[in-house]
């Protein structure tokens, strides 16, 4: 109950992070179960995240869900989830965005 991977403050701290290690050159990649969730893996690729590592079990899923949408898209998504207050409404509302993106996922 006190895992919050959505908190607005979580990804704030994530976006920086992308943001600074780009300003000096430096890729950034995420290890961990994260990434392994379509929702999350779409935040994540919205905030710039070079790279992802997950459990093998996870990787067709979010390799389908990343190969079937237009980046503009995402970008799009994720900037309008990072105005919402909690990481339950940011969760819902790109879950319910990547649905109508993707009904088949």
């Amino acid at each position: 109950h006190l895992y919050e991977p959505a908190h607005p403050g979580v990804l704030l701290m994530i976006k920086r992070t992308i943001d600074a290690a780009h300003y000096e050159g430096i890729p950034v990649g995420l290890c961990g179960e994260m990434a392994s969730d379509p929702v999350l893996a779409f935040i994540l690729l919205g905030l710039g995240l070079d790279e992802m590592s997950m459990s093998a079990s996870s990787i067709l899923k979010v390799k389908k869900m990343i190969r079937g949408l237009r980046y503009t898209d995402v970008l799009r998504v994720t900037q309008e989830a990072m105005g919402l207050s909690s990481g339950s409404e940011i969760e819902e509302y790109v879950a319910a965005q990547l649905y109508r993106l993707l009904p088949n996922l």
